[in-house]
């Protein structure tokens, strides 16, 4: 009876052990906490819908939490004219968090080109949903990025 105990005992002190060191290891790799290195996210994302190409970025490395930072929106036509009078919303979230949005209005600031300043309310991994309304249609780009305090 004292052999299949220890056997017991050995086992579940393995188990716990993985177990453990499974957990640290996740905890490093930032998981379960939001966290996310700036070059895990792309500098620039783009989208090609219908007849344009959409192209969004952060114009800084990273955003800073509570404080405006500027998207830069691209609309191109298939010929590579720019588009405009296009209607455009930024809608930031964390994907990973139930936490507020907060939307801005993309103004255009030349032929194509649209900007608006959008507010992150946490720091960690964040995206912006940039919802396009041009020619009676509703096209969606989702552009991941970190945001810092």
């Amino acid at each position: 009876m004292s052999a299949s105990r220890n056997r017991g005992n050995l086992f579940f002190c393995g188990a716990a052990v993985l177990a453990m060191i499974a957990f640290v290891g996740w905890m490093l790799a930032g998981a379960g906490t939001g966290a996310a290195a700036v070059s895990d996210r792309p500098a620039m994302t783009e989208s090609v819908q219908g007849p344009y190409t959409f192209q969004v970025q952060l114009n800084a490395a990273e955003a800073v939490v509570l404080k405006p930072n500027t998207f830069t929106v691209t609309i191109m036509r298939a010929d590579e004219r720019p588009v405009g009078q296009a209607d455009i919303d930024i809608t930031l979230y964390m994907p990973d968090m139930f936490c507020g949005t907060s939307t801005a209005k993309a103004k255009e600031v030349r032929p194509g080109v649209y900007q608006g300043d959008g507010i992150p309310l946490m720091a960690g991994a964040s995206a912006a949903e940039v919802k396009v309304q041009l020619d009676g249609r509703t096209y969606t780009v989702q552009h991941p990025f970190v945001a810092a305090r």
